[in-house]
C-alpha cells in the first residue's frame, strides 16, 4: 500500500508500485487573458491603475510620506514605492498568494490544502468575491504536505515564466488593443498555521510564533 495510505496496491492496482494520487494545478496565465476577454470585466481590470494614480496624486498634493487613511492593500507603501520606482507599470497586473488546509468532513482532521491567487488589479468589491477568486493548485492529501513549497513551485514557475520579457501577450476587448503585462507578486498570505508552513517559520504553537517579524 502507499506509506500515506493513499491506495492500496490489489486489484487493478496490483501491478503498481508508485501511489497514483495526483495534485492539480491551475496555470495563472490563461484565467488572466480571460479576465480580458469581455469588456465589462476588462474594465474592472482597469481599476487599479486609475485608483492608484488618485493615490499618487493625494500624496503628492498633500506633500506626505504615506497616506493617513487605508482604503485598499494599493495604500501601502510598498505597493505605491513600486510604482513610482517603475518596477510596477500601468500593463502589470497586481497579484496576491493565499494558502491554506480546509476541513472537508465534519468533525474529521483533514489535510486537504488549496493556494489561490487574488488580482488586486479588481476594485475591493470584486478582487475577494467567490467569482473572482482563482485557483491555482489543489492538493488533496490525506496528509499535511511535509513540503508546501515543492507544491506551490509549478504556480510560481509558470508566474516567472510569464512575467519575463516581453511578458503574457494579453487582448483588451474594451479597447480591442494588444499590450504586454508583466504579472507582479506582491504578497503571500495565509494564516498563522499555513503561514507557518509556507514560510518554515515556527507556528503559532512556539514561544515566538511566525509572525514575530511582522511588523504590525
Amino acid at each position: 500500500m502507499c506509506h500515506n495510505s493513499c491506495m492500496a496496491y490489489t486489484g487493478p492496482y496490483a501491478d503498481h508500485d508508485n501511489c497514483k494520487r495526483v495534485f492539480s494545478t491551475y496555470p495563472i496565465g490563461p484565467q488572466l487573458h480571460a479576465l480580458w476577454r469581455s469588456p465589462q470585466s476588462a474594465e474592472s481590470m482597469m481599476w487599479w491603475c486609475t485608483h492608484t494614480k488618485e493615490l499618487i496624486d493625494l500624496l503628492e498634493a498633500s506633500n506626505q510620506a504615506h497616506l493617513d487613511e487605508f482604503d485598499d492593500i494599493l495604500c501601502g507603501n510598498a505597493y505605491l514605492d513600486a510604482v513610482d520606482s517603475g518596477d510596477i507599470d500601468d500593463n502589470d497586473i497586481v497579484l496576491m498568494l493565499s494558502a491554506d488546509s480546509t476541513q472537508l468532513y465534519k468533525n474529521k482532521i483533514s489535510d486537504f490544502w488549496i493556494y489561490i491567487w487574488v488580482i488586486v488589479d479588481l476594485p475591493p468589491d470584486k478582487h475577494y468575491k467567490k467569482n473572482h477568486i482563482i485557483p491555482s493548485a489543489i492538493i488533496p492529501g490525506p496528509n499535511k504536505p511535509k513540503s508546501l513549497d515543492s507544491f506551490i513551485f509549478p504556480g510560481l514557475h509558470h508566474l516567472l515564466s510569464i512575467s519575463a520579457d516581453p511578458g503574457l501577450r494579453i487582448w483588451d476587448a474594451l479597447t480591442g488593443n494588444i499590450f504586454h503585462s508583466h504579472p507582479w507578486l506582491l504578497l503571500a498570505l495565509a494564516n498563522a498555521p499555513g503561514m507557518a508552513t509556507l514560510n518554515g517559520l515556527v507556528g503559532s504553537q512556539g514561544l515566538h510564533g511566525c509572525r514575530i517579524y511582522c511588523p504590525q
